[in-house]
């Protein structure tokens, strides 16, 4: 009789400690759901981020050979697919920007070379233009509308920056600009775009060196530009640099 109340008082400890430990459990779950994160915060801007994604995709429809033939005819199918591809890319790195408030259509600009360099034109609903190179979406680097570019692309600014310094450079060809650490700003009273630059370039057999360009450019790309070495030893040539 004894063995069956202590076996019973054991039952009876057991399902308490049980219900404790469960109780326990439930606790912390109950604690950790209540816990909020970035998007319990506010599920209204994460609705708000997934409705632009979606939003940026219908804009970013890519070309076919049923609706846009000429297209195909001048540019060509292995073109045409990178142009499909530069599309959404340009549609979420033109969003990004401070000055587009939202996307509002893509045209793939008359400014394009055909079968050379493709450029597409994005339109921002605050009337704000973006035109966008290839080099614009393979790069993260600040993008400036083109209402700040006097309807020109970053790239060519950067080509104008260059050029002055280039007779003074053993091998000119060789430069490599770091889009990446790039800044443009425009000068509001000379309307003249500051940009600084660096840039690497090769010094001899396997040798470079980086430089600090800055320089001034206006809307006809005429640039004034200095150039002066940074403070970082020669490095081997790794091949890793993609000329814009």
């Amino acid at each position: 009789m004894s063995l069956v109340v202590t076996d019973k008082k054991k039952l009876a400890i057991f399902i308490l400690i049980c219900s404790i430990i469960l109780s326990i459990l439930l606790s912390l779950l109950v604690f950790y759901l209540l816990q909020p994160d970035d998007d319990d915060k506010q599920p209204e801007q994460v609705m708000e981020k997934i409705e632009t994604k979606l939003q940026l995709a219908e804009l970013s429809q890519p070309f076919t050979q049923e609706d846009n033939p000429e297209i195909y005819q001048q540019w060509g199918n292995d073109w045409v697919d990178i142009i499909n591809t530069m599309l959404p890319l340009s549609a979420e790195r033109v969003y990004q920007q401070p000055e587009c408030d939202m996307v509002e259509k893509l045209e793939l600009s008359n400014k394009s070379i055909i079968q050379e360099t493709p450029i597409v034109d994005v339109f921002c609903e605050n009337e704000e233009v973006f035109s966008v190179t290839l080099n614009d979406v393979t790069q993260e680097k600040r993008l400036l509308p083109n209402s700040k570019l006097f309807g020109r692309t970053t790239d060519e600014f950067i080509n104008a920056c260059l050029q002055p310094i280039k007779p003074n450079l053993m091998y000119p060809d060789s430069i490599v600009p770091d889009a990446l650490n790039t800044n443009i700003n425009m000068d509001n009273t000379q309307q003249k775009l500051n940009i600084q630059m660096p840039i690497t370039v090769k010094t001899g057999y396997d040798s470079h060196i980086t430089h600090m360009v800055t320089c001034q450019v206006d809307s006809q790309l005429n640039a004034t530009a200095q150039f002066s070495p940074m403070p970082v030893q020669n490095i081997p040539n790794n091949n890793s640099h993609t000329e814009q």
